[in-house]
């Protein structure tokens, strides 16, 4: 008997929106699993910035017992990235939903939070 097969794959991309500040970093972290929700290891991952000031940023990572990878950059200029994570196999290619990463001056930072009302020393 045993259990059922478990085909296809699902990536996903965390998290699906942040801000930060011009020459801080940003991560992302992507998660690789079966249709049964159970990580799959072992397996690289293509991140690319597909659009925004740093279009072209590309880097890889492999998976972890997790089923995950992380993928860490920087901005030097404000704007907002859109980024994408694909896997590949010999059936094709797997992509997660794109995210975007927002980069902003720190004094606009400061500021926005202020207007929130968070203060910070």
């Amino acid at each position: 008997m045993g259990n059922a097969p478990c085909p296809g794959a699902v990536l996903t991309l965390t998290p699906s929106n942040q801000t930060h500040s011009v020459g801080d970093t940003a991560t992302v972290t992507a998660t690789l699993t079966n249709s049964c929700n159970e990580p799959l290891s072992g397996v690289i991952v293509h991140f690319q910035v597909t659009s925004g000031p740093n279009e072209g940023v590309t880097g890889t990572g492999v998976t972890d017992s997790s089923g995950q990878t992380s993928f860490t950059y920087s901005s030097t200029q404000p704007g907002t990235d859109q980024l994408q994570a694909s896997v590949s196999n010999p059936a094709g290619a797997q992509a997660a939903d794109a995210i975007q990463c927002k980069s902003i001056f720190l004094f606009l930072a400061r500021a926005l939070k202020k207007a929130r009302g968070i203060y910070e020393l």
